[in-house]
């Protein structure tokens, strides 16, 4: 079986989206020898044209960013090429995420050649940003040219039962929910020292709707514990002047790590917070802090109530709160029997139900009624 995965964001590019197709198709390739996988998307960081990462094998397109790290669009030349020097090669195409460009003609392309194409979307709403008038016109799309895109797919799948809702109530569509997956074997817990502050750990994109200055702001009345902000964005930058101009000592901004120092850091850590109000389909990185034994609080946004359950595997507080967020750090900080429990139960919820092992094969068995 020859797959080709088509997503604007892919490696080296650091996202929800792209972790959720890149863990599916390791584990899938690494499991299933007669599948072969390609993945065709733009070239946002200047990588190498062709790259083969964990058996995978990666076509990067000429592209221009039009908005950092949200949306870009293809040298249509390019990409024309290399639709047409491909017709022949692929007996499935999988494109990610609704509303990109790519949604758009992926599975025009597919009737073309005459090959099954499927969906996965991850976003519960339209899409959003901080200018009104981007998203308006990004809301206007999304209900127009994407609603018509849709229909022409051969199958649908939606990251979470909020996806899922979404998808029905506004477009119409009926997608099958298909979770994704964490290597429980990588992230792993580690012996927390009782000889140093509790460690808080934010992961993800740093930009303003995943809520990382408000929890900044959080961090900056709490200098009793340590924070530690991971991953790459727009705010990274600001918020590492701040620390050093304010002499914020008991804050670190990381950046970007790559996945080993990720699951290091997740593991000699305390508490997760995800304070995010993104459009979240189901925010992988909550399984990652999961698997790793952190007490987790999370904003009530898209899937992630499908993780964290109030009182049984975390904190659910409503999004853009800041008092909730204080107090829910608090809450934990004061009670260590309870961050111990909340811990634990997410730990096992995860291995459970989120293994990569098992969320793959029973998407490998959903891909039979797309190729028949």
């Amino acid at each position: 079986m020859r797959i080709l995965v088509v997503t604007p964001f892919f490696y080296p590019h650091v996202g929800g989206s792209q972790s959720y197709m890149e863990d599916l198709y390791a584990y899938v390739l690494s499991s299933h020898k007669d599948v072969r996988v390609d993945v065709l998307c733009y070239n946002t960081l200047g990588s190498p044209k062709t790259q083969t990462y964990k058996r995978i094998r990666i076509i990067r397109i000429s592209c221009w960013n039009i908005l950092t790290d949200q949306f870009c669009i293809p040298h249509p030349f390019e990409l024309i090429s290399f639709l047409f020097s491909h017709r022949s090669s692929y007996d499935l195409i999988h494109a990610s995420t609704r509303f990109f460009d790519s949604s758009l003609w992926t599975p025009l392309w597919a009737k073309i050649i005459g090959v099954p194409c499927i969906l996965t979307d991850h976003c519960v709403g339209h899409p959003i940003h901080k200018n009104l008038l981007i998203g308006h016109i990004a809301t206007l799309i999304d209900n127009t040219l994407v609603r018509v895109s849709l229909q022409a797919y051969d199958r649908v799948f939606a990251t979470s039962k909020a996806a899922q809702s979404f998808l029905k109530k506004t477009f119409g569509i009926n997608a099958k929910v298909h979770y994704a997956g964490v290597d429980t074997t990588f992230f792993t817990p580690s012996e927390k020292r009782t000889s140093r502050k509790i460690r808080v750990v934010y992961a993800g994109r740093m930009i303003g709707s995943k809520g990382v200055e408000e929890l900044f702001e959080t961090a900056k009345k709490m200098p009793f514990l340590q924070w530690i902000f991971v991953g790459p964005g727009t705010l990274e930058k600001q918020l590492q002047r701040r620390v050093q101009n304010e002499d914020l000592n008991h804050i670190r901004i990381r950046g970007e790590v790559d996945k080993r120092t990720l699951a290091r850091i997740l593991s000699c850590s305390d508490i997760f917070v995800h304070p995010s109000f993104h459009h979240e389909g189901f925010p992988g990185i909550l399984l990652e802090a999961g698997a790793s034994k952190l007490a987790v609080i999370a904003t009530d946004v898209g899937g992630s109530k499908e993780i964290v359950i109030p009182n049984k595997t975390g904190i659910l507080i409503p999004p853009k709160d800041q008092d909730a967020l204080q107090k829910a750090v608090m809450h934990l900080v004061g009670n260590k029997m309870l961050r111990k429990n909340l811990a634990t139960a997410l730990y096992n919820h995860v291995r459970k139900h989120f293994d990569v092992k098992k969320t793959s094969e029973q998407f490998i068995a959903s891909l039979l009624p797309a190729r028949q």
